[in-house]
């Protein structure tokens, strides 16, 4: 990508420049690079770390240079495109450590949230860096009935998963749309609890949950009805089943007595 480029295959950097031509040096120097693939570093890393590191500079790659990252991550094509597989979400922050360069996790980031009936949108700031030694891992939302913290809550794991069924059907990322997220933070996997028999929203089946790395626990089934207590019993048996690794088992059994 490069500085401030908008959609469509007509603005990629290097569109003007015929196959097999030199690129030229200035149009270097406005790009950014990314990869979704482990595969790219780990044969970047077969050709030794100095054609490497002179490849993953001459790209101007945000997994190893963080300069690089802090200037881009905010830009519209990097959060929408660069970053459009998950997988690319974890090679930002992993990818570079293959190089020497030593990872940087975002644990703070503020999300703009666009509800239902408001004139602006709601910017909520989460902060997850220890504070005086303890480690903050809880942030509360707190308002009225109604108010519509369940969407937010639901809009924010969209976000956070890059699920959403409106932007698959229109095959863009749900960061496209007018809630936001900067910078897009180091969570790869989101887990939504809701055991309110009323709350309703939008969540991903079981086979989208997996290619989103999205987890729904609740009291809704896939079609949307309440579970019975057989069914939730039959999803705890199915969640302790001998396909459990033995250590989680023995961590649940811990936890539980």
């Amino acid at each position: 990508m490069q500085v401030g480029q908008s959609e469509g295959l007509e603005n990629r950097p290097f569109n003007a420049i015929p196959n097999a031509h030199r690129i030229p040096p200035e149009s270097l120097q406005t790009i950014c690079s990314l990869s979704s693939e482990e595969a790219y570093y780990t044969e970047l890393v077969a050709l030794g770390q100095d054609v490497a590191r002179d490849v993953l500079s001459s790209l101007r790659d945000a997994a190893y240079l963080p300069h690089i990252r802090q200037r881009f991550q905010s830009e519209p094509c990097f959060k929408i495109s660069l970053l459009r597989d998950s997988s690319a979400r974890e090679l930002l922050d992993s990818a570079g450590a293959k190089f020497g360069v030593d990872g940087q996790l975002r644990s703070s980031f503020t999300a703009e949230i666009q509800l239902e009936g408001a004139s602006a949108p709601h910017v909520f700031t989460f902060a997850f860096e220890p504070r005086e030694g303890v480690p903050r891992r809880i942030h509360s939302i707190v308002g009225l009935n109604g108010v519509g913290k369940t969407q937010v809550m639901a809009r924010l794991a969209m976000l956070l998963s890059r699920f959403s069924k409106q932007a698959g059907r229109e095959r863009r990322s749900t960061l496209q749309g007018e809630d936001t997220l900067d910078p897009v933070p180091s969570i790869y996997t989101v887990v939504a609890v809701s055991f309110s028999a009323f709350d309703e929203f939008e969540r991903p089946t079981q086979k989208q949950g997996e290619a989103f790395k999205y987890t729904y626990c609740g009291l809704q089934s896939a079609g949307g009805k309440l579970k019975s207590k057989d069914d939730l019993l039959q999803d705890i048996r199915t969640m302790v089943s001998a396909e459990m690794p033995q250590e989680k088992r023995t961590l649940l059994k811990t936890v539980l007595s």
